[in-house]
Formats: structure tokens, sequence, C-alpha cells
């Protein structure tokens, strides 16, 4: 019997794993991926403003479906081959951090910044696993 209730006060005392940060997640799984900076424009009648917006993007073949649930990845509008994550305030923070030693700037225009892994082309990578 104390056994028994050993082991149901273990079960009920453990601790949930927490998931990893999702750059440490995409790092430790060996995925290939970039990240998108896009700068918002917004304009209506009473006001107007500006920002940027913070996306992550791998191929949906290289996310089961548990990770893609667990981190929030969404089919991509522009190219269904692709999943999207929007980074949230700690994420573009991490990124920033991180970003001068494992990324390198693929394309800088008016509308936004791509930085890839400096030793993993994900445009490469795109058109092999496209062919």
């Amino acid at each position: 019997m104390k056994n028994k209730i050993q082991s149901k006060m273990k079960s009920n005392n453990e601790v949930k794993e927490t998931k990893k940060e999702i750059f440490d997640f995409l790092n430790d799984e060996g995925l290939n991926y970039f990240v998108m900076v896009s700068r918002i424009y917004l304009s209506n009648l009473k006001e107007t403003g500006s920002g940027l917006d913070y996306r992550v993007f791998v191929m949906e073949k290289d996310v089961n479906e548990k990770n893609t649930k667990d981190y929030n990845f969404n089919i991509s509008i522009d190219k269904k081959t692709l999943l999207e994550k929007v980074l949230n305030q700690k994420q573009i923070k991490k990124f920033k951090k991180i970003s001068g030693k494992y990324f390198i700037k693929k394309q800088h225009n008016e509308f936004g910044k791509i930085y890839e892994l400096k030793n993993n082309s994900f445009k490469n990578y795109y058109k092999n696993q496209l062919t």
C-alpha cells in the first residue's frame, strides 16, 4: 500500500518538462531555418505608424506535428512548403543577442532583412529539397 501511495505522490509532484526556447529547439534538432525581419507600415484615417515583424521559417517536412503545435508554427501563406512562427519580444531579444554570432544577413532592402545561418544556406537547402 505504501508503494502505491509513494508512486502516486511522485507522479503528482513531477515537474512538467518545459519546452525549449525556439532557437535552442531549432539548433538542438539541427534544423535549417532563416529569420525574416519585415518592416510594417500602418496607415488609416486616424493614425499612421511603423514597426518590425520578426518571423522564423523552416521547411514543413522538417518539423513534426507535435513540435508544430508546441512552437506555434503555421503554414506560410506564400510558400506552402514552409512553416513560419512570429517571434515574441523575448525571442526577438534572444535573436538580436545571437544574430552576430550565428547568422549572416542575406538580403536587406526597404521592406526588411533576411538572416540565414552562417554555415547553412537555407536558400540552397530549400532548392535541394524541392528537386
